[in-house]
């Protein structure tokens, strides 16, 4: 019985497809299973008798070897996720089970280690995440990533707040382009018109795709900075341009509208409010142009408010 016992142990530890590794009581690699040497690209002979240590990878894998230490020597199992490293210098993410195993000839004990590699989830987790925060058109982040991102900093103590505008962008006649050159042309359009502000936008800035032909940016700008010199350096070379499409070239403009912070609002649904009344404005002036809130337009939309 033992001896059949011994067999199947043996037979579970080469076919398993969860790679196995066995240490010795001084945490030396006393024995790997193929699918450890398939996992990491190690052969077994290259491994045996190499610390433990040369596998783990990562920023936390001294606090990790901690915890595994102190749970081993309790006699408990350990389980959570760490990195391995593989031959080729690739970091593998990995669900480990690490559990202590008793040596009555030595009266020592060593510990075997049961890796899952989560490389495949991890993965998905990064698409999702990517998906969550990207618009899928044009590769920008979306409108919740820049509200977290502005979220964040408008959280900021205010004597360590810096000063950022907030730009609204609004492609004109979208529809016309739609209407007249089919949806695709609008696509390629718009794709154009994303590489096109994020060409012409100040270094310092996170551009989103909102909605549609529809863009926000959040700009950094220097509190010493002149305002004038601000306007022109947004101004330039951003309203009106060409994208090259499968019908030939297509004019595009585009009309814009700017909030301050923390000159014109310092919470984050009076800047949205504020930069798309300037936007409007802009449109309703004749588009094509960037146009910035200030305190009239600022009486004229809550005039509007109360009337409504």
């Amino acid at each position: 019985l033992d001896t059949e016992a011994l067999r199947a142990s043996a037979r579970v530890f080469n076919t398993a497809a969860e790679a196995i590794l066995i240490t010795d009581a001084q945490g030396r690699i006393a024995d790997v299973n193929p699918a450890l040497e398939q996992m990491t690209g190690f052969t077994r002979q290259e491994l045996l008798g190499q610390p433990a240590g040369l596998l783990y990878q990562g920023a936390e894998t001294d606090r990790v070897s901690r915890d595994i230490r102190r749970a081993v020597a309790a006699g408990d199992v350990w389980r959570g996720e760490t990195a391995f490293l593989a031959r080729d210098g690739r970091r593998i993410p990995t669900r480990v089970a690490v559990s202590r195993l008793e040596d009555a000839a030595d009266a020592g004990h060593r510990t075997v280690t049961v890796i899952s590699d989560v490389s495949p989830i991890k993965a998905a987790e990064d698409k999702l995440r990517f998906l969550a925060y990207h618009d899928s058109l044009t590769g920008l982040p979306n409108f919740r990533s820049l509200s977290e991102t502005l979220q964040a900093r408008l959280k900021v103590p205010a004597p360590e707040q810096q000063p950022f505008l907030l730009v609204f962008f609004d492609m004109d006649h979208l529809k016309w382009v739609n209407d007249s050159h089919g949806h695709d042309v609008g696509d390629t359009v718009i794709i154009g018109l994303a590489e096109h502000l994020r060409a012409r936008l100040p270094a310092r800035h996170l551009l989103c795709r909102r909605s549609g032909d529809e863009f926000v940016a959040l700009v950094d700008i220097s509190a010493e900075q002149p305002l004038q010199a601000v306007r022109e350096a947004l101004a330039i070379g951003l309203s009106t341009f060409r994208v090259q499409a499968e019908i030939g070239s297509i004019p595009v403009s585009v009309s814009a509208g700017v909030a301050r912070f923390p000159e014109d609002a310092t919470a984050m649904q009076e800047l949205l409010i504020c930069a798309d009344g300037a936007l409007n404005r802009t449109k309703q002036a004749g588009r094509a142009a960037v146009g910035w809130y200030d305190e009239t337009l600022g009486r004229k939309l809550q005039r509007d408010r109360l009337i409504q």
